[in-house]
């Protein structure tokens, strides 16, 4: 769209701006190159022109803003019929973002006079910015320590703001419009990490924009952690696979182990879990335990020998079957709680507090969902194991997996 602006402007500006006393005696102006139609703050300009006049030459100069630029004019004493005639300029950077109309006009010895226009488009200056984080910026970073240092930015321009973006999402109180030096600044970086940081890599985007409204950004990346709790385990990013992806359907709850089909009859004991993803009745992504009816549906002969297991790893022919009863707890329990959640006794009362009813099947999992569960250690179910479980992501075919994190009782 800019070019044919410019197009069109020069389409109509080359008409005669004067017209001459005697038409038979006319001044001829032409631009021996292709000008340029678009520069940058400090690029040099330069048009060339072929310029005649049967009555003789005798001035030219080249004109912008109605002022004629320095050192353009030429003049002749012996009005020459015909000449060659070039200007330049110095794109400066205050022309940024406009149109600079160029006139060239030409003076004949016989009183007449004609002006050639050429527009020319001022883009912004190119970005010469560098943002240099500390090559000793922490990698790793505890919970409940502000994190802080200094990142160096150097401008070949004066800057207008320098911002911090936190996955995305602008920290008003990071924004800098002010500075002592507006082309070196040692930019003040500083965070608080928040419970919601911990178990994902946290990236920070540094943003300058100089004067002539060039972004220049670098990232720069940091895992929060919390010293490990004496009271719960927790375990980030597991991945299992549905009951048709190799990866795994069975979950050790206790050591976050785990295992496939292959010889889980092995591992009976140990498993509190079972995942799975079923069409039928739009179940999807669900989450079961070893001693259910869909537990048996699920492992049954044709999956386990599919998935390259032996008779003794069909459910039903397991030695042990643990029950692991659940909550969802979606509705009572956002990510921010699950983040904090750091002792025994956070994740006992927020199962037991729920009025949401146990069962040994949940399903229609979405990511965001945050399962309660329980594990009893015992026949009456007097000891027991707590834990939250939140999904991640989730596939939506039985060969895919699912992603979980989850903290449990010690």
């Amino acid at each position: 769209m800019m070019l044919s602006s410019v197009a069109a402007l020069c389409a109509v500006s080359c008409d005669d701006t004067v017209s001459p006393a005697d038409d038979t005696v006319q001044i001829k102006i032409g631009l021996i190159s292709e000008p340029p139609v678009m520069a940058r703050p400090g690029d040099e300009v330069e048009y060339t022109f072929s310029i005649s006049c049967e009555g003789g030459l005798k001035e030219v100069s080249a004109m912008l803003n109605n002022e004629i630029l320095e050192g353009s004019t030429a003049t002749w004493a012996d009005a020459p019929v015909s000449a060659d005639w070039s200007f330049s300029y110095v794109v400066k950077d205050e022309d940024a973002g406009n149109t600079l109309d160029f006139s060239a006009v030409v003076s004949s010895a016989d009183g007449l006079k004609k002006s050639y226009d050429v527009p020319l488009y001022v883009q912004a200056a190119e970005a010469d910015i560098q943002i240099s984080v500390p090559e000793d910026a922490p990698e790793e970073w505890n919970l409940g320590e502000e994190l802080t240092f200094s990142v160096s930015v150097v401008s070949a321009t004066d800057i207008r703001q320098i911002a911090t973006y936190k996955n995305g999402n602008v920290l008003e109180e990071l924004i800098m419009t002010e500075f002592e030096d507006r082309r070196n600044v040692a930019y003040p970086f500083s965070y608080m990490p928040e419970v919601t940081d911990i178990g994902a890599e946290t990236t920070f985007r540094f943003e300058v924009m100089d004067v002539n409204g060039n972004i220049v950004s670098a990232e720069y990346s940091v895992s929060v952690i919390r010293p490990a709790s004496d009271e719960i385990s927790e375990f980030f990013g597991v991945t299992i696979g549905y009951q048709r992806n190799a990866a795994g359907s069975f979950l050790d709850a206790q050591n976050g182990t785990v295992y496939v089909f292959d010889g889980c009859h092995l591992h009976c004991e140990e498993i509190d879990m079972l995942f799975f993803y079923s069409n039928s009745g739009g179940a999807g992504m669900s989450i079961t335990d070893a001693t259910t009816v869909n537990a048996e549906n699920i492992c049954n002969a044709a999956t386990i020998g599919a998935m390259g297991g032996t008779d003794e790893d069909i459910v039903t022919n397991w030695s042990t079957r643990n029950a692991t009863y659940f909550k969802n707890l979606s509705d009572e329990v956002d990510n921010e709680t699950f983040a904090s959640i750091y002792t025994e006794k956070e994740i006992i009362d927020l199962y037991e507090n729920s009025a949401q009813s146990e069962a040994q099947l949940v399903n229609r999992l979405q990511p965001g969902n945050i399962i309660g569960f329980r594990i009893p250690l015992d026949a009456d179910g007097i000891s027991n194991e707590y834990g939250m479980l939140k999904v991640v992501s989730r596939g939506a075919k039985n060969t895919e997996t699912v992603v979980i994190d989850y903290k449990i009782t010690k």
